[in-house]
């Protein structure tokens, strides 16, 4: 029992970490800048095209944290969004990775 709600907790520290990611991505929300800034970062750093990298990025994020809070395709969702943020962060330059920006602290 209590391997199980620990799991959950996990799966939903995790998964809505991504969500909220994805939200910065997809819509500006929690001090993010959207497709458009995100686009325009992406392709500072030589991701092209910019605006769909970020929309791809994005979907991703947001639809695989979902899924994996929920406990649903948790191994795929797992690997892709470790996949995904060890690809970007690799070519970011920013330490601050898991906080964002900052500022609002």
């Amino acid at each position: 029992m209590m391997m199980s709600i620990g799991l959950l907790i996990i799966r939903l520290v995790i998964g809505l970490s991504f969500v909220g990611h994805g939200a910065q991505k997809l819509f500006g929300w929690f001090g993010g800048y959207g497709i458009k800034g995100t686009g325009q970062w992406m392709e500072s750093i030589g991701i092209k095209p910019g605006a769909t990298m970020a929309f791809l990025a994005g979907l991703a994020e947001f639809a695989g944290g979902l899924l994996f809070a929920l406990g649903l395709l948790t191994p795929l969702c797992g690997y892709h969004d470790c996949c995904h943020h060890d690809r970007c962060d690799c070519k970011s330059s920013r330490t601050e990775w898991i906080l964002g920006d900052t500022k609002w602290l």
